[in-house]
């Protein structure tokens, strides 16, 4: 319905109507509409941390990250996340919707990493690290949902965490003289 007619313009009795269920019955599995269209964002989060916890010590928390997106994103359809993307890129409410929840998730993800590296809570290092592994996530999620990538997502994050590995590996080849003072 979000598709057809604009999250604005669907209303909560409408959605109700459609799955056959009175509005009562709607508001008592969801606050507002907005959260049919982010049901289970939460989930996804912990998903991550929990699995990033599990990676082994000796794994790179770049690449142990990568892994805990990658198990994250199994059985994603594309069909359903070019719907999701074409929903909250079409409302002003939802992309602000959208972006406080990454944020959420980004802070959850960062506490992992954090707590992982043995820090009561992120230093800048670390939030700055889960920014970037997010901006890297959407990146892949996005080349995959507009077919500019073939493979499965999973095969997307892989490759976007292999791009950011080696443009990270010039950086740090060629930052000296860019980074230093004179």
């Amino acid at each position: 319905m979000f598709l057809a007619d604009g999250y604005e313009a669907t209303t909560a009795e409408a959605i109700a109507e459609n799955v056959g269920a009175s509005v009562r019955t709607f508001f008592r599995y969801f606050a507002t509409k907005d959260e049919v269209v982010f049901k289970g964002q939460g989930l996804w989060a912990k998903k991550v941390t929990a699995s990033y916890m599990q990676q082994p010590e000796s794994l790179p928390r770049i690449d142990a990250i990568c892994e805990s997106l990658v198990e994250a994103a199994e059985g994603m359809d594309r069909k359903s996340v070019v719907a999701y993307g074409k929903i909250v890129e079409n409302s002003h409410v939802l992309r602000g919707k959208a972006a406080e929840l990454i944020a959420i998730s980004t802070d959850e993800v960062a506490d992992a990493v954090a707590k992982k590296q043995g820090l009561d809570e992120p230093d800048a290092a670390t939030r700055l690290f889960t920014q970037v592994v997010f901006a890297t996530y959407q990146a892949a999620v996005k080349d995959w949902r507009d077919e500019r990538f073939p493979g499965s997502l999973e095969e997307a994050i892989r490759e976007k965490f292999r791009l950011f590995h080696t443009l990270f590996a010039d950086t740090e080849n060629s930052a000296g003289s860019a980074m230093s003072t004179s």
